[in-house]
């Protein structure tokens, strides 16, 4: 009887370890401040975090997380981020609960405009396919005094009151047996100078590339299909032994898709077989690369060797914004043989020297690729660390810095066109040339001051990249 005992105090003892990791992270961010603080919010790098953050959640492996974002929203915001994010990783992460091996939809979207000039409706939906909520357990569910079969009570009725103290609150709708939606509507103000959210995805020299998506779980196929048509991308969906004969027909007819999208959850088995039916796809003539939406690196490496991950040009990691995915697809079809064609000669800039400061290794490559190519020196940095120490030592090293917008914020606008100094006399002052997703407030106070000089889109139009350059060095001579 104490052996039985014993295990079923070790039993119990692990349950309660388990419910404890499972909530630490959601209750501990719960700790409010006396008074809520009206800050600028950029939408893409919230949506950013919060991905990354729900996506590393034990509950998170086997769930498909979409973002369903309104092109409409403004693309910086002014709220309370901190107490928004507590609610929204908390409504998220209990969907993720219950959603086991099932699919969870975080929806962004505009409603009609206030009154109140300067003021934006939004409303924010967590939508899960679980197994719903009875009747009779909804009464208290944000009380705290009930909580459903899935334990969801308590952290909802934290959620509730975080979400009061932004002037909203939550509401449920569910139907047992097909899941659960907790929305919110918040009006927020909004900087009118940054434009929309959507705005600058579209990048004129990729509208129309031709991408097949390859079909998987149907919700994440025609929410990817749709974005895609969205973005002014020409997509279509086939299954996976249907797409290398797809392939050879697209190129027996002369048009031939250039992008391969596939989800590394649909492939159990691997990923080299079906690279094997692109290859051969390929041998008649179809230039097609291939990019991987994962929701981590280890994902990649079950589903293709270590020798083989080279075959995958680009990686998607999920949960994705739009400016993720036309990113992941502009780095693949930029990076490749096309890119010769964008400086053939026709533009030199032989000898102009340029400090390349990026941090994600795609958008580096072919922004250096392309640089390299209209015969540029190249010196490229990756971190904020970096930038300021050759700016602050090397400064008159350079013709321009060509900088991403967060690494130019994190080291100072200030700093980048002072120049820095050695302690013996000051350096020349190079060109600021921002790289943004958004145009935030900080960005367009740095092009006000003077400190920046140009600001170009992510993903940056290379033909715009090197007429901007051209510009700087026909003013410089």
């Amino acid at each position: 009887r104490r052996r039985a005992a014993a295990t079923r105090g070790e039993v119990l003892g692990q349950r309660l370890l388990a419910l404890a990791s499972d909530r630490i992270d959601e209750l501990s961010a719960f700790t409010l401040a006396e008074e809520s603080v009206t800050l600028p919010l950029e939408l893409e790098a919230f949506l950013r975090d919060i991905g990354t953050q729900v996506a590393s959640y034990p509950d998170a492996s086997g769930v498909e997380i979409l973002f369903d974002i309104d092109m409409r929203l403004p693309a910086v915001l002014r709220l309370d981020g901190l107490r928004l994010r507590q609610v929204v990783v908390s409504l998220l992460a209990n969907a993720i609960r219950v959603a086991a091996g099932g699919i969870v939809v975080l929806r962004v979207e505009r409603l009609e405009d206030p009154e109140e000039a300067g003021k934006v409706a939004i409303r924010w939906s967590v939508q899960d396919n679980g197994p719903g909520i009875q009747p009779s357990q909804l009464a208290g569910l944000f009380e705290g005094r009930a909580q459903d079969d899935d334990g969801r009570g308590m952290g909802l009725s934290v959620s509730q009151y975080v979400a009061r103290s932004l002037g909203t609150q939550i509401t449920v709708a569910s139907v047992p047996g097909y899941g659960a939606t907790f929305s919110f509507d918040l009006v927020v103000g909004q900087d009118v100078l940054a434009g929309a959210f959507g705005e600058s995805l579209r990048c004129e020299m990729l509208e129309g590339t031709r991408v097949l998506l390859v079909a998987g779980a149907a919700q994440p196929t025609e929410h990817t299909l749709a974005l895609l048509t969205t973005l002014g991308y020409s997509a279509e969906s086939a299954s996976a032994a249907a797409v290398q004969a797809k392939l050879q027909a697209a190129a027996e007819h002369g048009n031939p898709f250039g992008v391969v999208v596939l989800n590394t959850v649909d492939f159990p088995e691997g990923l080299e077989p079906f690279l094997d039916g692109v290859r051969k796809a390929g041998a008649t003539g179809v230039i097609t690369r291939t990019v991987a939406m994962v929701g981590h690196l280890q994902e990649l490496q079950r589903a293709l060797p270590a020798s083989a991950q080279g075959r995958v040009e680009g990686l998607l990691l999920k949960p994705y914004t739009p400016r993720m995915l036309v990113e992941a697809l502009s780095g693949v079809v930029l990076a490749g043989d096309s890119t010769a064609s964008l400086s053939d000669g026709s533009v030199s800039l032989a000898g102009m020297r340029v400090l390349l400061a990026e941090p994600q290794p795609v958008s580096r490559q072919v922004v250096g690729r392309l640089l390299l190519r209209a015969g540029c020196q190249l010196f490229a940095v990756e971190t904020a660390e970096d930038l300021r120490s050759q700016v602050e030592m090397r400064a008159g090293a350079f013709d321009v810095v060509l900088a991403d917008a967060d690494l130019c914020m994190q080291v100072g606008f200030a700093t980048l066109r002072s120049g820095g100094g050695n302690g013996l006399a000051p350096l020349p002052r190079p060109p600021l040339v921002c790289m943004s997703a958004s145009k935030g407030p900080l960005m367009l106070h740095g092009l006000s001051a003077g400190e920046v000089t140009h600001v170009l889109q992510k993903p940056v139009d290379p033909a715009k990249l090197l007429a901007v350059l051209e510009d700087l060095r026909a003013g410089a001579g």
